[in-house]
């Protein structure tokens, strides 16, 4: 889960730089690098995009385990009690 939410922060903190140069790019009507750029934006999205999903899904999964497992213990140890 770590390595996902290291990939997805990573790609956001790259987007800025990608920005400045398609922004050089405009000021110096270089159209190529403009578009090579906003594809390099647009896979940087996607790649956040799915990373944030797969993070999101695992800490709800972990997290449905680890409650689940604490009920599990609650409820056996409740049984033990004399009534």
């Amino acid at each position: 889960m770590v390595l996902f939410v290291t990939i997805a922060s990573a790609a956001q903190m790259v987007s800025p730089t990608l920005v400045s140069m398609m922004i050089d790019g405009v000021s110096n009507n270089d159209q190529t690098i403009i578009i090579y750029l906003a594809i390099a934006l647009f896979v940087l999205s996607l790649v956040a995009c799915a990373t944030n999903v797969v993070a999101t899904n695992l800490s709800a999964s972990i997290a449905t385990k680890v409650s689940s497992d604490l009920r599990s213990e609650l409820f056996r140890k409740v049984q033990t009690f004399s009534a």
